[in-house]
């Protein structure tokens, strides 16, 4: 089991990043589905961390989206410098049509396009 730090997009999130499991090594910028409290929102994963000693919740799903090293710096940067939540900071970084019909569309009717962020 993987454990990794994720910042959750999202309103009152707080400043802080929240620790989920997983079982195969997400990449460092992945974005992935997560459970907050009864929500399921996206988030950047941060870091990988050594195992916890409170009980940890799973990561739902990843979604083949990985942020650019530069990107993931300038969230970091971000977070660090502006006094404010950091999931409405994290939110920016999340595609808006990430989980929405329009998105499984244009997946469905491209199938050799590959929806990802990170480049070459």
């Amino acid at each position: 089991m993987n454990y990794v730090l994720v910042s959750v997009a999202g309103i009152h999130t707080g400043s802080k990043f929240f620790t989920y499991s997983s079982v195969d090594m997400p990449k460092i910028g992945a974005i992935v589905k997560i459970p907050y409290g009864n929500k399921e929102l996206y988030g950047i994963i941060i870091s990988v961390v050594k195992k916890p000693t409170i009980k940890i919740k799973n990561i739902l799903a990843d979604t083949d989206l990985v942020l650019p090293k530069t990107y993931l710096d300038l969230l970091l940067w971000l977070l660090d410098f502006y006094p404010d939540d950091y999931g409405s900071i994290t939110s920016l970084f999340i595609p808006a049509n990430l989980g929405t019909k329009a998105q499984k569309k244009e997946a469905m009717s491209n199938p050799l396009k590959k929806l990802q962020l990170q480049s070459a």
